[in-house]
């Protein structure tokens, strides 16, 4: 069990009411934390005009830098665009500085705890954005992951209306004024239509908020091995972020999922299966192969400043550009001043963003060797 995990809060991680930039002062007590105030349904999802562009859902993150380390910063965002990266229908951009335009985002601090809101609220798109605490405790891949989770809009898997056909809660077990954490949100609660997952990274531990060692939940039928496991997002928890992200008119139940994946509403994301042989069932930047939605190839007219990986996917050392230039191992080296397009390099060089212009670079961080892709400055 994860201390900051289950903190004072409801739920003891789950935000409701005004946060400022500590969570120090929110406590259970009072009315504040009541499911009652929690938000419903598919209000809760974010906000995107996927019909403008037709590419990935694009979610604003910003980092309080001065409150983590280097370390802690390329660990949160390697969870975070893991997550994204797995459900193939989000988009994370790390953004530089807070916007002040409206435009809403996360805003990532180093709380006393882990927490998060339940989906998009008002102070999203405030200046401050919408707080998401992550202490300490809570610099895991799954703890990120999860507090992320219910950031996009979902609540502890335990707390659904059917959990009652898959576990038990010992009530007589659990810490005085705890109770309510171990309630159903909703008859509707389940509104996406997927099945209970013991195993999502959303369920609570077997003894959360036990007073006694005692477990305050038990299995009813399938015996999980991992219950409230904190390694990652587990399959569910995935096709539930592509029920409530994919399509460009809102949710879709895991049903019409299930029936057909990659619809003109509901483009698929690179490298998901379903799409056929119609090119509009994929992203705008994606073209139907073989059934499965791939990266378009684009050229650009050979320029001095062009930059084309060599045989490895690297950029060769000697290669000159206007704004950056390889270094001996072919990666991008943590000075680069590059300004205009975003390079992901986890092995050893620096993360570097503009929030105007796509990403240029594939998912292992290199750009793609000739034949592939080529990309001008």
């Amino acid at each position: 069990m994860t201390i900051g995990e289950y903190g004072d809060l409801f739920e003891g991680d789950i935000y409701v009411g005004n946060v400022g930039t500590s969570d120090s002062s929110l406590t259970e007590k009072g009315s504040t934390f009541s499911s009652r105030n929690l938000p419903e349904q598919a209000s809760r999802f974010w906000k995107d005009d996927l019909s403008a562009h037709n590419q990935a859902f694009r979610i604003r993150v910003f980092i309080e830098k001065n409150e983590y380390s280097d370390y802690q910063i390329k660990k949160i965002r390697k969870s975070i665009r893991n997550l994204a990266k797995r459900s193939k229908v989000l988009r994370i951009h790390f953004i530089r500085d807070a916007p002040d335009d409206g435009t809403p985002f996360i805003r990532i601090f180093k709380g006393t705890q882990c927490a998060s809101y339940v989906g998009q609220v008002s102070q999203a798109s405030s200046l401050a954005g919408q707080p998401l605490s992550l202490g300490d405790e809570c610099l895991e891949k799954g703890i990120i992951q999860h507090e992320m989770m219910h950031a996009l809009g979902f609540f502890h898997e335990h707390s659904r209306s059917d959990r009652d056909r898959y576990i038990m809660v010992r009530f007589d077990n659990i810490m005085e004024g705890k109770e309510e954490s171990f309630t159903s949100i909703s008859p509707d609660s389940n509104f996406l239509g997927t099945k209970y997952d013991l195993e999502s990274v959303m369920h609570f531990a077997l003894d959360a908020f036990s007073k006694n060692g005692f477990p305050t939940i038990m299995q009813q039928t399938r015996q999980a091995a991992d219950v409230g496991q904190r390694r990652k997002a587990s399959k569910g928890d995935i096709v539930e972020i592509r029920l409530a992200y994919q399509c460009l008119e809102g949710i879709r139940s895991k049903l019409d999922y299930k029936s057909r994946r990659c619809t003109p509403n509901c483009p698929c994301g690179v490298n998901m299966n379903g799409c056929g042989i119609n090119d509009k069932t994929c992203r705008s930047d994606l073209t139907c192969i073989n059934n499965k939605c791939k990266k378009r190839a684009v050229t650009f007219p050979v320029e001095e400043t062009m930059h084309i990986a060599d045989d490895t996917g690297f950029l060769p050392p000697d290669v000159e550009t206007t704004t950056h230039h390889a270094g001996d191992t072919g990666f991008l080296p943590p000075d680069a001043d590059v300004d205009t397009v975003n390079i992901f390099d986890e092995n050893g060089g620096t993360e570097y963003y503009h929030p105007d212009v796509d990403n240029v670079a594939h998912d292992e961080g290199f750009l793609p060797p000739p034949g592939g892709l080529k990309y001008g400055n």
